[in-house]
Protein backbone atom coordinates (compact mmCIF):
# COMPACT_ATOMS: atom_id res chain seq x y z
CA UNK A 1 0.00 0.00 0.00
CA UNK A 2 1.24 3.57 -0.53
CA UNK A 3 -0.11 6.04 0.97
CA UNK A 4 -0.07 9.96 0.33
CA UNK A 5 -0.25 12.75 2.65
CA UNK A 6 -0.33 16.18 3.75
CA UNK A 7 0.76 18.21 6.45
CA UNK A 8 0.15 21.60 7.85
CA UNK A 9 3.15 23.48 9.65
CA UNK A 10 2.11 22.70 13.00
CA UNK A 11 2.01 18.51 12.00
CA UNK A 12 -1.54 17.72 11.39
CA UNK A 13 -2.39 15.64 8.84
CA UNK A 14 -4.77 18.15 6.28
CA UNK A 15 -5.65 15.17 4.12
CA UNK A 16 -4.77 11.63 2.71
CA UNK A 17 -5.00 8.94 -0.08
CA UNK A 18 -4.62 5.71 -1.17
CA UNK A 19 -1.89 5.96 -4.11
CA UNK A 20 -1.67 1.88 -4.82
CA UNK A 21 -3.93 0.19 -3.14
CA UNK A 22 -3.39 -3.55 -1.49
CA UNK A 23 -6.35 -4.99 -3.36
CA UNK A 24 -7.86 -5.37 0.07
CA UNK A 25 -10.60 -2.95 1.38
CA UNK A 26 -9.66 -3.39 5.15
CA UNK A 27 -5.80 -3.10 4.33
CA UNK A 28 -6.51 0.06 2.36
CA UNK A 29 -8.68 1.36 5.42
CA UNK A 30 -6.00 -0.01 8.14
CA UNK A 31 -3.63 2.47 6.36
CA UNK A 32 -5.63 5.36 6.33
CA UNK A 33 -6.48 5.15 9.91
CA UNK A 34 -2.61 4.55 10.82
CA UNK A 35 -2.61 8.18 9.54
CA UNK A 36 -5.40 9.54 11.13
CA UNK A 37 -3.89 7.82 14.91
CA UNK A 38 -0.53 9.85 14.12
CA UNK A 39 -2.18 13.08 13.87
CA UNK A 40 -0.49 15.33 15.26
CA UNK A 41 2.89 13.94 14.27
CA UNK A 42 5.74 16.25 15.30
CA UNK A 43 6.28 19.80 13.77
CA UNK A 44 8.34 20.04 10.73
CA UNK A 45 11.41 22.66 10.88
CA UNK A 46 10.74 25.64 9.20
CA UNK A 47 12.63 24.99 6.35
CA UNK A 48 10.93 21.70 5.56
CA UNK A 49 7.66 23.80 5.93
CA UNK A 50 8.18 26.44 3.61
CA UNK A 51 8.73 24.10 0.77
CA UNK A 52 5.17 21.56 1.21
CA UNK A 53 4.75 19.31 3.24
CA UNK A 54 2.98 16.74 0.47
CA UNK A 55 4.45 13.02 1.35
CA UNK A 56 3.86 9.61 -0.33
CA UNK A 57 4.78 6.50 2.28
CA UNK A 58 4.78 2.70 2.20
CA UNK A 59 2.59 0.94 4.27
CA UNK A 60 3.78 -2.59 4.99
CA UNK A 61 1.23 -5.27 6.54
CA UNK A 62 1.87 -8.81 7.84
CA UNK A 63 -0.67 -11.08 8.52
CA UNK A 64 0.27 -13.49 11.46
CA UNK A 65 1.43 -16.97 10.78
CA UNK A 66 2.24 -16.30 6.88
CA UNK A 67 5.58 -15.21 5.74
Amino acid sequence: IVVGFVLDRMGHVLSSNIVKGSGDPAFDAAALAMLKRSDPVPQPPPLVADEGLSFTLPVIFRVKGKG
